[in-house]
């Protein structure tokens, strides 16, 4: 089990698996075994996690000053953005999910075209 403090082998987001009897989501004590998709690819603490509005795409920021975008269902990273030049400590969609909002140790918030991965402020 995870504890405080150290960094996980994924995101820390789990899923339970639907073909069992468990209709619970995960808890970071459950083993890593028992996750549907594991979200790797961060080189440091992963600080926030946030979904979509559909659902289908996960935002994380890390302590690695990046900012990850993935594909739910399979877990593979469709994008990366080299967001910040410290530690990213917040990220979330606006309403309809076209962008993303990131924020970071460096005082900057960032808005980010989710389509196109551009910065637009």
């Amino acid at each position: 089990a995870n504890t405080v403090g150290q960094p996980s082998t994924g995101t820390g987001v789990e899923s339970s698996n639907t073909n069992s009897n468990s209709t619970n989501i995960g808890s970071m004590t459950d083993n890593v075994s028992d996750a549907l998709v594991e979200f790797k690819g961060h080189s440091n603490f992963c600080f926030s996690v946030q979904f979509s509005p559909q659902g289908n795409l996960l935002v994380s920021g890390s302590f690695d000053e990046t900012v990850k975008v993935w594909d739910v269902r399979t877990g593979i990273c469709v994008s990366t953005l080299p967001a910040h030049s410290d530690p990213v400590t917040g990220v979330d969609f606006n309403r309809d999910g076209t962008c993303i909002v990131s924020c970071s140790h460096d005082g900057l918030m960032r808005i980010w075209d989710v389509a196109t991965n551009e910065c637009l402020k």
